[in-house]
This record gives structure tokens, C-alpha cells and sequence, in this order.
């Protein structure tokens, strides 16, 4: 659940060093992960991963999506006030890696974030899954051709959502897409309306 992987993956500030400046941080856990079974360690590996393909102009992990590297973009606007690089090093039972976040690795999130492009679309499928979280409302649609799409919805259509979960719809909405690849890789619902499944 989205909530859960919120928090096991949250990092918090443990320590705090001489040098340029150091943090200290670390997953909040209160007892033991299974070895291997750990989101948060999970996470820290491919964001480091993934940092460090950045770093070196290599292909990004499929898990490096727009709001990774947008959620990435953000935190280098430290870099204007002065900061020249982030070293960051990562211990974890998945083993240890480094990486650096400079101005060209930022402009490099900068030039995969231009990948992506937006627009209104309409899609007709079958809504085949829900995901209602405190703070985020989340359904699946799968069209008659393709791979099926996650979708994201405003609360004042969630009895729409519900109501037509595995019927087919006709929805509208606002879309995320790969330009490369012309994939949808996320729409936010804005409308819906059911239609017949013989006419889909």
C-alpha cells in the first residue's frame, strides 16, 4: 500500500558532522526487516541506482519515473544557493554505493524530465482496480489494446469510480506522456461515462 511504502522508505536525520557539511540519515524502524524484504533498503538501492546511471549518462532503472526524477529536480534547487555537489553514500544489506549530484547531473533530470509531454486524451476500457489511500485515489483502466493504465481521480468521483468498477467506461482526462514511446504513463480522470460493451 502506498501509505505503508511511504513510510518505510522516509529517511530521517540521525547525525550531523564536520567537513563542507554531513547528514546523517536513516529508515525509521522499530524492530527488524526480513533480509531482502526491506521497501525502504529497496528503495535506497535503486535511487542510488539510479543516481548514479544519471551521473554517468546510462539508461535509468524502469522505477525512475516522472516523479522520481521530478521529486529529484526539486531537491538539486539547492544548487542555487551555492552548493557545488551532494556526495551521497549509501550502506544497506543490499551493499554499499556512491553517488555525486552536480549541476550537469541535474541538468540531465532536467533533459529526461523534457521527455515527457501532456495533454487531454480520452481512453475506453474496463476499470479493473481501485486503490483508495489517505492521500491519494487511484484506479487502473484496461483498454481493449495495450497495457493497462494507472489512473488518478479527484475525490468528488469517487462513487463514479465505484460504480463502475469492471464495467466499461469512456473516460477523460489529463495525460502524461512518454514522447519517445507515445505510452500514456498516467491520467488523472476528470469525466467519465459507461458504455455499452458491444460498442467497446
Amino acid at each position: 500500500p502506498f501509505k505503508e511504502t511511504q513510510v518505510l522508505s522516509a529517511l530521517e536525520v540521525v547525525s550531523m558532522r564536520r567537513g563542507s557539511f554531513k547528514l546523517g540519515l536513516d529508515l525509521r524502524r522499530n524492530g527488524h526487516m526480513l533480509p531482502g524484504l526491506d521497501v525502504g533498503e529497496e528503495a535506497i538501492f535503486k535511487l542510488m541506482v539510479g543516481l548514479r546511471a544519471l551521473e554517468f549518462d546510462k539508461p535509468l532503472p524502469p522505477e525512475y519515473d516522472y516523479g522520481v526524477l521530478k521529486a529529484l529536480r526539486d531537491a538539486g534547487k539547492i544548487m542555487d544557493r551555492g552548493v557545488e555537489s551532494i556526495n551521497i553514500n549509501s550502506t544497506t544489506s543490499l551493499g554499499r554505493k556512491k553517488a555525486t549530484y552536480t549541476l550537469p547531473v541535474r541538468r540531465q533530470i532536467e533533459t529526461k524530465i523534457s521527455r515527457y509531454e501532456y495533454g487531454l486524451t480520452t481512453v475506453e476500457g474496463r476499470l479493473v482496480m481501485l486503490d483508495m489511500e489517505e492521500d491519494k485515489l487511484r484506479c487502473r483502466l484496461r483498454p481493449s489494446i495495450g497495457e493497462p493504465l494507472l489512473c488518478s481521480y479527484d475525490e468528488e468521483l469517487s462513487d463514479q469510480i465505484e460504480k463502475y468498477l469492471r464495467k466499461f467506461v469512456r473516460v477523460h482526462g489529463d495525460a502524461i506522456f512518454d514522447k519517445e514511446t507515445c505510452k500514456i504513463l498516467n491520467l488523472n480522470i476528470k469525466d467519465l461515462e459507461s458504455i455499452e460493451e458491444s460498442s467497446a
